[in-house]
């Protein structure tokens, strides 16, 4: 089993290795501290756990949640408007004064 080092793993799940530090803190990703420790932890990342935490996150569109009557299912009523003889009008009503 290889171990991740904190950028390959954030490159893996396309988020900055701040983030994945504030994952980590957090207890929502797991991870391997590797060296003796002394001085600074040194975190590694497992495949295995990063998918954990992907399945875990992964979500699927549930259509039947759409609210009835939403943009779907609207029929567009837009009228057009010609901007240019409002303004001519206005122009020659102008004039008349």
């Amino acid at each position: 089993m290889s171990l991740m080092t904190p950028r390959e793993a954030a490159d893996l799940l396309s988020v900055s290795t701040k983030h994945l530090r504030k994952l980590t803190n957090a207890g929502v990703i797991r991870h391997v501290i590797v060296g003796n420790g002394t001085q600074r932890e040194r975190r590694r990342y497992s495949a295995e756990d990063l998918q954990a935490f992907i399945d875990a996150r992964s979500r699927q569109a549930d259509p039947s949640n759409r609210p009835p009557g939403g943009p779907a299912t609207k029929a567009s009523h837009i009228i057009g408007i010609d901007f240019q003889a409002l303004r001519a009008a206005r122009e020659n009503a102008k004039r008349r004064e």
